[in-house]
């Protein structure tokens, strides 16, 4: 199945904890559907030390759903549309 983005490109976060947040495309997975993003979704991982390393936590960027992230432009900026103002209720008695 095809993907409505590739890797390198920018996407913004749609869905999520992360929504808002835009982000570059660094691995791609057709197969199922997932994306990895540079900076966005990291999970800590616990390495257990060994007798030259010590142990430590590292950072691990896990992969989302292609369906939480949408295309951005280039040299596209966030505008936000004016709120439209709901009308009052008039209740005047003649």
């Amino acid at each position: 199945m095809t993907m409505h983005v590739k890797k390198g490109q920018t996407v913004e976060v749609i869905r999520g904890v992360h929504k808002g947040k835009t982000a570059v495309i660094a691995k791609a997975f057709p197969k199922t559907n997932q994306v990895i993003l540079d900076g966005v979704n990291l999970k800590k991982k616990h390495v257990k030390p060994t007798r030259n390393t010590k142990g430590k936590t590292i950072e691990i960027a896990h992969p989302m759903s292609v369906s939480n992230v949408r295309p951005v432009e280039k040299g596209a900026t966030k505008e936000k549309a004016p709120k439209a103002k709901a009308a009052k209720k008039v209740t005047k008695k003649v």
